[in-house]
């Protein structure tokens, strides 16, 4: 990211950041577009058929539904997010989290904010808007676990395989996440 990046909030909501020194967070199922965590979900599922044709594994086949199939779950799942963006005066975040045009635009250190959440369960990342990003994102997921897939079934038996499963599925989802 750039040196500085900027929330965007109404006056009392960057006096609140500025006095008690807090940024707080808002649930992902409560932001004013919940349409980003959709969107990758949906890229995810949409590139299913590609995943499975390359192969004629029915475990694998399996673990890639199962995969797919999990991810409305995730609706309820408590991920929190502080939304910033690269350019400190845009119209756009203007008019979606000002009050009626009169707000303030926030600047952060960005150097600061990675020290911040260093060794927290917090990180730094950036939207995504591209479709086609979306799409090429999702394929690398699905790559990263049919390979993960490739490397611990050959080593296993049949109990411990199974065990593996659950275990490479609680990775995907944390790493879909």
């Amino acid at each position: 990211p750039p040196p500085v990046i900027y929330h965007y909030t109404t006056v009392a909501g960057a006096y609140g950041i500025i006095t008690s020194g807090e940024l707080w967070l808002t649930k992902i199922q409560c932001l004013s577009d919940r349409s980003e965590f959709r969107l990758a979900q949906e890229a995810f599922r949409n590139v299913l058929p590609g995943l499975k044709s390359g192969f004629h594994d029915p475990s694998k086949s399996d673990l890639l539904d199962r995969a797919g199939k999990q991810l409305c779950s995730f609706n309820e799942t408590n991920i929190c997010v502080a939304s910033f963006c690269e350019n400190g005066d845009l119209l756009s975040q203007w008019r979606g989290y000002s009050d009626g045009g009169v707000g303030i635009a926030l600047g952060f250190n960005t150097q600061v904010l990675r020290r911040l959440i260093m060794g927290s369960r917090f990180a730094l990342w950036k939207c995504q808007y591209s479709p086609q990003v979306h799409v090429e994102m999702a394929q690398h997921l699905g790559g990263i676990f049919l390979k993960s897939i490739d490397a611990c079934k050959p080593i296993l038996n049949s109990d411990a395989w199974r065990k593996c499963q659950e275990d490479l599925l609680g990775r995907f989802n944390t790493t879909f996440l």
